[in-house]
């Protein structure tokens, strides 16, 4: 997971740095939720930070679907 999560980090940036470097801190956070619920409370306590990881990895790959797009369409950065 990881060498994709970085790749998007990196393409989301070209065009989104602020998105990119925003959704990469909330990856980083809501790992450490995911282990810390992990560790605390069994299976059931990674939910919230599953569900953040999920959400800040979907916008990442939004945001770099973005950036392939307006590299094909020609804009320049």
């Amino acid at each position: 997971m990881a060498p994709s999560t970085f790749l998007c980090l990196v393409l989301a940036g070209v065009y989104y740095p602020l998105h990119a470097a925003g959704f990469g801190l909330g990856l980083a956070l809501f790992r450490v939720i995911y282990s810390v619920g992990y560790v605390k409370y069994g299976p059931r306590g990674r939910a919230i930070g599953a569900f953040g990881n999920d959400f800040c990895l979907a916008a990442l790959i939004y945001l770099t679907a973005m950036t392939g797009w307006k590299i094909i369409n020609g804009q320049a950065p």
